[in-house]
């Protein structure tokens, strides 16, 4: 009898153990969770601001020396 009751006891300690253990990952992993919906949400906001025309434009014209050509030297060239 006091063999089952020891296993019964080492059973439920046991058992305790390991729902904290899950407890503890599941808050760890929610973290996580927040962590990389926050970072996605910044990494949308960064695209969107480097696919922005504007700043294309300004980084052409900017950085690049780009400059609109005059109509004069634009050829349309149609597919036959």
């Amino acid at each position: 009898m006091v063999f089952l009751l020891v296993g019964v006891a080492v059973f439920y300690v046991w058992s305790h153990a390991q729902v904290v253990r899950v407890g503890m990952r599941l808050s760890e992993l929610k973290k996580e969770q927040v962590r990389l919906t926050e970072e996605r949400q910044r990494l949308k906001m960064e695209q969107i601001s480097l696919l922005s025309l504007k700043r294309i434009e300004t980084y052409a014209s900017t950085k690049l020396g780009m400059v609109y050509p005059e109509p004069s030297v634009i050829r349309v060239v149609r597919e036959p």
